[in-house]
């Protein structure tokens, strides 16, 4: 009994030291070295922006030019569905036989989008054993893919729009040996020349134009919108631990 104790008791012991970092662990990045980064994110986009919160995926890798600043690329995938009620209704009419207007019926309509976020990015980050908080500052675009299925038949053209991005955030990883961490991070992506309307699916040839929307107005349209995206993830640096 007395030695199931002292193996349990021995086990918290490393179980805390792992957790709380008190091990001893050579696990600063140098000078030189890569770290790659995959990503599980949640977008928040701005209200503004018509686009409905969204899972997205991410990945990043990173040159170490000293062991506190690195700079690299970084990519994101989301498919958010827009809020079709930010634009003008949809109308759809049944006509009887004699060609009399029976019936007419408002519609609000949506789309998924593939919205892809990229660039380059700089990072500066502090080690203390196994924690390290960091901040990354970044400059990229961002592109829209619309639905080329669902846009309206008066609007075919119509397949991407995009503009100039750039990032502010930070985040804490935590290595759980000397070539591997997890991270968790936070940070404002702020699109620059934003068209809301783009998104809109209202067909200029059935578009409700003769009664007033009785749905809430929609918050004003925004040029520069700020969007919070939430990222927790695994990095790998090749070539450590060997």
């Amino acid at each position: 009994m007395r030695d199931s104790w002292h193996a349990i008791r021995r086990g918290s012991i490393v179980l805390g030291m792992v957790l709380f970092g008190t091990g001893p662990l050579d696990a600063q990045l140098q000078s030189g070295e890569f770290l790659v980064s995959v990503r599980a994110e949640r977008m928040n986009y701005a209200n503004s922006a018509a686009l409905e919160a969204s899972a997205a995926a991410g990945v990043e890798t990173m040159y170490f030019l000293t062991p506190h600043l690195a700079v690299g690329l970084q990519a994101s995938v989301a498919r958010p569905w827009t809020k079709g009620q930010y634009f003008p209704l949809m109308r759809h009419t049944y006509w009887t036989p004699n060609s009399a207007n029976d019936t007419t019926l408002l519609y609000v309509v949506n789309q998924q989008v593939t919205a892809f976020d990229y660039g380059v990015q700089a990072e500066y980050r502090l080690t203390f054993n196994r924690w390290e908080p960091l901040v990354q500052v970044g400059a990229g675009r961002y592109t829209i893919f619309l639905d080329p299925q669902s846009q309206p038949q008066s609007d075919r053209d119509r397949r991407t729009f995009s503009g100039f991005a750039y990032s502010i955030g930070g985040g804490l990883s935590f290595a759980v040996s000397e070539d591997a961490r997890i991270m968790i991070a936070v940070s404002d992506r702020i699109y620059t020349g934003f068209d809301r309307d783009a998104l809109s699916l209202s067909d200029r040839l059935l578009r409700e134009d003769r009664f007033p929307n009785p749905l809430p107005p929609p918050p004003p349209e925004e040029e520069v919108i700020h969007n919070l995206r939430f990222s927790a993830g695994f990095s790998f640096a090749p070539g450590r631990g060997r």
